[in-house]
């Protein structure tokens, strides 16, 4: 890939064209295929990774042999932001979904771009936004049932949006692997919801129909 092609991704906006290139020649640029496997829980993380081009997912394997989606990687996104500083262990398997070029920041290039303060801000303030993100999926898996995740789930929907009516934009089976479950039992869910005249299902669109009802569902697992 051109060098030049990297100046513009939005990670690197705050920092000035030498100091990209600092960074670009102390990083190595990884290219792999879909489905080949880039970390797993058996590699220390070392560096500070940059999707360039493609897409990644990072899941968990259950026993069972069932994948857990915990996030997917797209286009100019950065992962490892939690570990590489202390060189932990990656908690999940990072998948290439798409043929993707991969940049590896090194610990220490990553710190001595530190010195530009207002990249340092951009990068921790990114940090704390993608920590909220988290607590949000944990909160999802600390539910008992899938209905409750379900539940959760179209109400953050209708919290962002604050219309009762909306377009899933996950298929059935991406959201049952973000609440830990299998398409078929997310499925069988959001039909007992329409059935009970809780949601509307038609197609893609879902209309909450009894918000009281859809709260109750939820509030029932902090009981």
């Amino acid at each position: 890939m051109d060098k030049s092609e990297l100046y513009g991704i939005e990670f690197f906006k705050l920092l000035r064209r030498e100091e990209i290139d600092k960074l670009l020649s102390g990083s190595k640029m990884v290219s792999i295929t879909e489905n080949e496997q880039l970390y797993s829980p058996h590699d220390r993380c070392e560096c500070l990774s940059l999707v360039v081009s493609g897409s990644l997912k990072a899941v968990k394997y259950m026993p069972s042999g069932e994948e857990q989606l915990v996030k997917t990687l797209g286009n100019h996104e950065v992962f490892g932001e939690g570990m590489v500083f202390s060189r932990l262990f990656y908690r999940v398997n990072v998948v290439c979904l798409q043929k993707a070029d991969v940049l590896e920041i090194p610990r220490e290039i990553l710190i001595d771009s530190f010195g530009n303060r207002e990249f340092l801000t951009f990068f921790l303030c990114e940090f704390s936004r993608k920590i909220d993100n988290l607590s949000s999926i944990i909160d999802y898996l600390s539910l008992r049932t899938v209905k409750q995740r379900i539940a959760k789930y179209l109400l953050d929907k209708f919290a962002a949006s604050g219309e009762s009516l909306f377009k899933m934009k996950d298929s059935k089976q991406q959201l049952a692997k973000i609440l830990g479950t299998s398409r078929e039992v997310v499925s069988r869910n959001l039909s007992t919801l329409d059935s009970e005249g809780i949601i509307k299902i038609s197609g893609r669109q879902i209309e909450i129909m009894d918000l009281k009802s859809l709260e109750n569902i939820y509030m029932s697992a902090r009981i």
